[in-house]
């Protein structure tokens, strides 16, 4: 985390402004002001919340860095649950975390295994990494699905400014969501 001079290594530091950013309500995140979960937010959530960790290591490695084994398995286990706390959804969030942390233990358990050669790799290790890329995947494709039942348990009627298309003309309006 922190380097021989005592500053904070710079992909920790990228990690950790993307981390506040998500607490930062964005101007697509306005829906949300208003009680929604909008399902494009919660996919674009968990979508760069498990691909940005996996950026900022190659790009550490390229310039003569080391990763960080920590941004990994926080992509591995968090990243794809971060569109699910978004929506709301904390025990969908959560049990897909506890999915991955089992097969990510699984793998571990079946990297033992007879191999030889220089580039060998146990079967163990293929099928354990498969079954969780196909977890990150399914939960990442889930979080639109958590907003949308957050909707659908929370729709409210809210009074909301409106815009007539390219002309900046405002009035009230009502608008439904469910």
């Amino acid at each position: 985390m922190l380097s021989t001079t005592g500053c904070i290594r710079r992909p920790t530091a990228v990690t950790l402004l993307f981390l506040v950013g998500l607490l930062t309500p964005l101007p697509a995140q306005r829906d949300s002001l208003v009680g929604t979960k909008s399902p494009s937010t919660a996919l674009a959530l968990s979508l760069g919340a498990t691909a940005l960790p996996y950026v900022v290591n190659a790009m550490a490695n390229r310039h003569g860095g080391s990763g960080s084994t920590e941004l990994a398995m926080f992509a591995i286990l968090a990243g794809p649950a971060v569109g699910h706390f978004y929506a709301g959804q904390p025990n969908r969030a959560l049990t897909g975390m506890v999915v991955r942390a089992g097969l990510l233990g699984a793998t571990a358990l079946l990297a033992q295994g007879d191999c030889e050669g220089f580039l060998c790799i146990p079967p163990g290790v293929i099928i354990g990494g498969l079954a969780l890329t196909a977890a990150m995947i399914v939960d990442i494709a889930a979080a639109p699905g958590s907003a949308r039942k957050f909707n659908s348990k929370h729709a409210r009627v809210a009074i909301v400014p409106l815009q007539d298309g390219p002309h900046t003309r405002l009035g009230v309006g009502m608008q439904v969501r469910f």
